[in-house]
């Protein structure tokens, strides 16, 4: 699974910046569907975040290729779209080899990065929630809501 990493940049004056990201969700402390990231601090958006930890990351449905089939563009409401806003956490003094594990099952190709790149275990601490799946507006979800949910 990939997500849209959006954060405000250090490289561009405060002018927000959009890249792409890995993305495994997760469980931790109980609660199911943590985005967890896998990046280095030479990435761009690492380097904002170093600045300001706040991010939103957006995913949408057609990443899995379910808007094609029922023949929707990607930007239609039918086409649903999530955006996760919050906090992202350094946590890659607490990964358990378990989530290291889980990590990389859902993506294989990490193990062919290249090893002095400093790669560390990131998640986002969900803040606020927002999605799109129907015309009408989108909905604010709230994060207890969330945590309801069984993934």
């Amino acid at each position: 699974m990939w997500a849209f990493i959006a954060t405000t940049s250090l490289h561009l004056d405060g002018v927000a910046f959009g890249n792409v990201a890995s993305v495994a969700n997760y469980t931790l402390s109980g609660k199911a569907g943590i985005p967890f990231l896998y990046t280095s601090p030479m990435d761009t958006s690492m380097q904002d975040i170093a600045r300001n930890s706040n991010c939103s990351l957006t995913f949408s449905a057609q990443a899995n290729g379910y808007c094609t089939p029922i023949d929707v563009d990607p930007e239609d409401p039918l086409c649903l779209r999530l955006t996760l806003s919050g906090v992202l956490t350094n946590h890659a003094a607490n990964a358990s080899p378990e989530l290291v594990k889980h990590l990389f099952a859902v993506h294989p190709e990490f193990a062919s990065w290249p090893k002095n790149h400093d790669w560390q275990v990131w998640y986002l601490d969900i803040g606020n929630i927002w999605l799109i799946d129907m015309f009408g507006g989108a909905t604010n979800i709230s994060p207890e809501a969330y945590w309801r949910y069984k993934f």
